[in-house]
This record gives C-alpha cells, structure tokens and sequence, in this order.
C-alpha cells in the first residue's frame, strides 16, 4: 500500500491523472459532489484542503481530503474532511495507510 499526494500545501493539484482517478472512490463518500468534480476539488485546495490517495497494485483504493491549521490556543492541528476506501477493497489497510500518512504529514 503506497500513499501519494494529488495536491500540495498551496493548494496545486500535483498529479492530473490521479485527482480524476480518485473520483469513482470519493463518489462513494460524496456522491453529492458537482458534476465539474475538478473544479470543486480545486476550490476546495484553495481553501487550505489537501488529497492523498492509498494506492495498491497502481488502483486508487482510498481518498483522504484533509487540512492542516495552525490555531494560536492549541497550535498545529490536522483535520481530516473526508476518508474512504473503495466499498470493495475495504479492510485492507487503505484507511490505516492513509491515517498513517496524514499523521506524518500532521507532524512535518
């Protein structure tokens, strides 16, 4: 199970291919979601949101949206928007791989 960034800390999509991948997955979460799923993704990265996906075998198999803020009272927080894995490929460590992978970018 490997985890990758779609989008940077500023709010740059980093990887066209798997943002558009990564939307079937998060459709299972969000199946609200606008038609135009780039456009709204993007208007959510520019609010602060980052997307990292689990991939296993080169399949998107999980969609982490989180952001990370910085509060004066209590400091670096991360909180995460949205968690999925693939209704079919549940219980296979792409939930864990991705709480993994936001605690470490939590801590950078």
């Amino acid at each position: 199970m490997n985890v990758v960034a779609v989008s940077d800390a500023r709010g740059a999509v980093a990887d066209d291919t798997l943002l558009a991948a990564a939307e079937p997955v998060h459709r299972q979460l969000r199946p609200h979601l606008p038609a135009d799923y780039r456009r709204r993704m993007e208007e959510v990265f520019a609010s602060g949101a980052e997307m990292a996906v689990a991939l296993d075998g080169g399949l998107i198999v999980g969609v982490a949206v989180f952001r990370v803020i910085e509060k004066t009272f209590s400091g670096r927080e991360l909180y995460c928007d949205d968690l999925v894995t693939d209704e079919a490929r549940r219980s296979k460590g792409a939930g864990r791989a991705m709480i993994a992978y936001m605690e470490r970018v939590g801590r950078e």
